[in-house]
C-alpha cells in the first residue's frame, strides 16, 4: 500500500484513490462493521528482542514527575512552509506534561542533548528519508540547510529513557529495509534509543491533518486524575485514526498511514 501511495503522488495522481484501492483491491473501502481497524490494536517491532526491552522499560516505576520536549520547525531553511504545523502544534502543549518548547532554537545537537532529559518528545518538522542508506534519513530541524539534519544514526546513538515519541513528519515509519524482516527509520530510530512508545508516518502527510490526529491522540489518553496514561498509546492512536475515518472514509491517505512501535 505505500508504495501504491507514493507512485501516485510521484504521478500527481489522486492518491487518496489509489489508497482506497491499496484497502481491498477494488476502489470502495471495506465496511465500517468488521473492519480490521474496528476489531485490532496494532503495534510493530523491529526485533522481538526489541519488544521485551521494550516491555521491561514500561513496566519501570517512575521517580519523578513527567516532563515533555515539543520541536517545532515549520519553516526551515531551504524547505516549503508548514502553513498549519505552528498554530494547531501551539495547540497541542496545554496537553503535555511540562514542556519546553523549542523552534528557532532546535539546533540538531541541542535537540540531541534534551532527548536523555525528557520524558516525552513530539516533533513537528520536516522529514527525509533514504533507500539507499537508510541510517542518514533525517528531521529536518532549525539552522544551515547543510548542518539542520538529526539523522537516524545519531538518534540510535543516543541513549534515552523515554517513554514516548510522536513524529509528525513525513514518511518518519517508512519501512526501509537494511536486513531481511527488518527495517530502520526515524521510527525504529528513537524506539532503538530508548523510548517504549513511538508513533510515526508511512507516507507524506499534510499538516493540518497531522495535527489534528495528534491532538485527538493525546486527549485520547487523558487519565482520570489527569496527565496521560501511555499505555494506552496505541489504542489512542487507533482511536484518533477511526475518528479521521468516520470524517473521510473514502480518503485512507489521512487515516491509514500512521504506525505505533512498541509493546
Amino acid at each position: 500500500m505505500v508504495a501504491q501511495v507514493e507512485g501516485a503522488l510521484e504521478r500527481g495522481e489522486d492518491a487518496g484513490q489509489e489508497a482506497a484501492e491499496a484497502v481491498d483491491g477494488s476502489g470502495a473501502v471495506a465496511d465500517q462493521v468488521g473492519a480490521a481497524a474496528d476489531l485490532t490494536v496494532s503495534s510493530v517491532v523491529p526485533k522481538p528482542s526489541e519488544l521485551v526491552a521494550a516491555r521491561k522499560a514500561a513496566a519501570r516505576p517512575r521517580e519523578a514527575a513527567r516532563t515533555s520536549l515539543v520541536v517545532l520547525v515549520d519553516a526551515p531553511a531551504g524547505a516549503d512552509t508548514l502553513d498549519h504545523l505552528g498554530e494547531r502544534t501551539r495547540c497541542l502543549v496545554p496537553l503535555l506534561p511540562r514542556p519546553t518548547v523549542l523552534t528557532d532554537d532546535a539546533l540538531p545537537a541541542t535537540v540531541l542533548h534534551a532527548l536523555g532529559a525528557h520524558d516525552i518528545v513530539h516533533f513537528a518538522c520536516h522529514a527525509v528519508g533514504s533507500s539507499d542508506d537508510p541510517s542518514t534519513g533525517h528531521l529536518v530541524l532549525a539552522g544551515p540547510s547543510e548542518t539542520a539534519r538529526l539523522s537516524v544514526a545519531d538518534i540510535q546513538r543516543q541513549p534515552a529513557v523515554g517513554e514516548l515519541a510522536v513524529l509528525t513528519a513525513c514518511g518518519t515509519g517508512h519501512p526501509y529495509a537494511i536486513a531481511p524482516e527488518e527495517s530502520t527509520n526515524l521510527t525504529t530510530a528513537f524506539h532503538r534509543a530508548g523510548f517504549g512508545h513511538v508513533i510515526g508516518t508511512l507516507w507524506p502527510v499534510t499538516d493540518l491533518a497531522e495535527s489534528q490526529i495528534a491532538e485527538d491522540f493525546y486527549r485520547n489518553m487523558a487519565g482520570p486524575e489527569g496527565g496521560l496514561d501511555l499505555s494506552r498509546a496505541a489504542s489512542a492512536l487507533r482511536d484518533a485514526l477511526l475518528c479521521k475515518r468516520r470524517a473521510y472514509p473514502m480518503n485512507p491517505l489521512l487515516w491509514a498511514n500512521h504506525v505505533h512501535v512498541g509493546p
